[in-house]
This record gives C-alpha cells, sequence and structure tokens, in this order.
C-alpha cells in the first residue's frame, strides 16, 4: 500500500520545492545588487574626476599650449601660474583668434593627457575591461566656449549571462561627461580696462556745478 505524506512532512515538501525555485533568483538579484552597485560607484568618481579635469582645463587653457605645462602638473605652485607676460599683449580679439585659429591643438593634446591621468588613477576599479576611453574637446561658441570631457569605461558581469534572467548583461557600459566654461582671467582683464577706457572718451565728464559769486 502507497503511504502519502500528510501534516508537517507535506509542508517541508513543498518549502523544499520552493526554496528550490526561489533561492537562485534571489541570489542572482544579490550579486546584481552588488554589481550594480560597485559599477554605479565607479561612474561617479570617474564623473567627479571628469568634472575636476574640465574644470582645470578650462581655467588655464590659454596656458597648456606648451609641452608639459605647469598648470597641469599636481603641486605647482600657484605663482608660476599666471606670469606677467600673461598680460603683455593687450588684443581684446587675441584670445578669439588664436583659438579659431588653432582649434585646439596642443593644448587638447595635453588636456587629454591630464584627463586620461587623473580618471586611470582612480584607485578602486572592479569588473573594469581595461582603461577608460577618455575623450576631449573645445565646444566653441559665438559667445562662450566649453572643455568637454568624457569618459567610457566597460565593465564585465562575473557571473556572465546567468543574470541576463533579471536584466543584466554580460557587459555594462558606463559614460560619464563633463562641461566647464574656457575663462581667460589675463583676457578678461585687458577687455575690462579696455572697455573702461572706451567709456572714459565716450562718456562726457560733467562740470560739477557750483555756486557762481
Amino acid at each position: 500500500m502507497k503511504e502519502t505524506r500528510t501534516g508537517k512532512d507535506a509542508q517541508r515538501g513543498m518549502f523544499t520545492v520552493e526554496a528550490a525555485l526561489i533561492m537562485p533568483l534571489i541570489l542572482f538579484s544579490i550579486f546584481g545588487v552588488i554589481f550594480l552597485s560597485t559599477i554605479h560607484y565607479q561612474n561617479f568618481v570617474a564623473t567627479a574626476e571628469s568634472i575636476r579635469s574640465a574644470n582645470r582645463i578650462a581655467a588655464y587653457w590659454s596656458y597648456i599650449g606648451v609641452d608639459n605645462p605647469p598648470a597641469l602638473i599636481s603641486g605647482t605652485p600657484a605663482e608660476q601660474l599666471i606670469t606677467v607676460n600673461s598680460y603683455a599683449a593687450r588684443s581684446p580679439y587675441r584670445f578669439i583668434s588664436e583659438t579659431l585659429a588653432t582649434a585646439g591643438g596642443k593644448r587638447l593634446d595635453n588636456g587629454e593627457k591630464y584627463a586620461k591621468t587623473r580618471i586611470a588613477g582612480i584607485p578602486f576599479q572592479v569588473y573594469a575591461e581595461g582603461q577608460a576611453d577618455v575623450e576631449v574637446f573645445a565646444d566653441y561658441g559665438f559667445l562662450s566656449s566649453y572643455i568637454v570631457v568624457s569618459a567610457k569605461k566597460t565593465y564585465i558581469n562575473p557571473l556572465g549571462a546567468l543574470m541576463e534572467q533579471i536584466g543584466i548583461g554580460e557587459k555594462e557600459e558606463r559614460k560619464s561627461t563633463a562641461k566647464a566654461l574656457i575663462t581667460n582671467p589675463s583676457e578678461f582683464i585687458r577687455n575690462v580696462d579696455i572697455l573702461y577706457d572706451v567709456g572714459q572718451g565716450i562718456i562726457p565728464n560733467e562740470p560739477k556745478s557750483g555756486k557762481s559769486e
């Protein structure tokens, strides 16, 4: 005669079957959260370094067109970043003409090297497939120009295709982008000085009112 399980024995069997079906999904979900959290954190750090690089390149854009520019070397004293020679020329259009004529050139090359060094120096890099693909370019405008730094990195899922059931592929790609306004302190000072001189020449000096005896 065939025996049938009832009561607690039947419930235990049901729990065993349910656990066998559900536990892999729970484990994959946990691993997926850890994997995504890790690469999101690394992407946030890469974004922070992209912002820092873009700000640095844009702030010293006029002074990084030489070999090994001091402005892009960590630890350079402030007095070596902008010198008296930076204010020698007094043409309000020199910065515009130089920028458009060179279209970046060596400045962009130096800026890209600097950004790559900053992003490659991130200490915590897990699941990454090689180094980040860093790109630096200038977005020229009529009134304002910007430096754009983008970093794209591919991460490898350690569990491969097993996580595709919960929507995580074998490889995940993340891209961070930062944008900074190109500033030029010496040109700004010269332009303000010239505008002041022009204004002084256009606006007539009003005679001081006084009582006539």
